[in-house]
């Protein structure tokens, strides 16, 4: 797995397992460093996804973003 670097490889990767993710927004660790992004998986935004720079997406969708940020982090 190659390592994510922007968020239009983000979008790329994250779209093998959600096709209509939109809405891809930062997430940093306590440095302020990147290590992925959330992104909606639909433009309804009512399920949140994660990807994080290693290329690693979620197995699974939140109900809020804020949890799809936290599982994110606690990937790492």
């Amino acid at each position: 797995m190659s390592e994510i670097l922007d968020e239009h490889a983000a979008r790329h990767q994250a779209g093998s397992r959600h096709p209509s993710a939109t809405d891809f927004k930062p997430i940093t660790d306590q440095s302020d460093t990147l290590i992925g992004w959330t992104y909606a998986t639909d433009s309804r935004r009512q399920r949140y996804g994660w990807i994080l720079t290693d290329g690693r997406v979620s197995p699974a969708t939140e109900d809020h973003r804020s949890g799809a940020e936290e599982y994110g982090r606690r990937s790492i």
